[in-house]
């Protein structure tokens, strides 16, 4: 009796050699093993779609004068995470943010106390009030300024994001 695994590659086999002339037999490789391609391909078009991947599209800046650099794999992690925390804060403030797509966040590797965390400015990119700024050299700090400017941090050592203060209305 053969193995259900045998049964199996055998009718793969005859499904894909009714695709290929006898003579490129062995030339052809079958793009799709039970459907399982295009089904993980449907998700991964979906996952990355999603509003939580959005962040990763505004702009990210990093500011001169951190005690040290964050790698590229905490930012992911800080991007990953910035937008849904922002949000949910901001509803629990009862605080209608802009468009997500709108702000533009600066960051900075800071330390206190031996305690490493990532200071990150966020901020409306058209609000008029960032003007003649370089955002590589300068932090984005205002008073007031409403929802269009926000600031947090991030700790890598515990991937938490925290201390998020929107600014108030003038």
């Amino acid at each position: 009796m053969r193995s259900n695994r045998r049964i199996e590659a055998d009718r793969r086999q005859r499904r894909f050699a009714t695709l290929a002339p006898s003579a490129h037999a062995g030339r052809y490789v079958p793009l799709m093993r039970q459907g399982y391609t295009i089904a993980a391909a449907a998700i991964l078009v979906a996952l990355f779609s999603t509003p939580a991947f959005a962040a990763n599209d505004n702009p990210w800046i990093e500011v001169e004068g951190g005690s040290w650099v964050p790698s590229p794999e905490v930012l992911a992690t800080l991007k990953s995470g910035i937008r849904r925390y922002v949000e949910a804060q901001a509803r629990k403030e009862r605080r209608e943010l802009k468009k997500w797509s709108d702000y533009t966040f600066q960051y900075r590797g800071q330390q206190q106390h031996g305690h490493k965390f990532v200071f990150v400015s966020g901020f409306c990119t058209n609000s008029g009030l960032v003007k003649d700024v370089q955002l590589s050299k300068r932090m984005v700090l205002v008073e007031d300024g409403g929802t269009c400017f926000f600031d947090l941090k991030y700790d890598p050592g515990e991937k938490r994001i925290y201390g998020l203060y929107i600014n108030g209305e003038a």
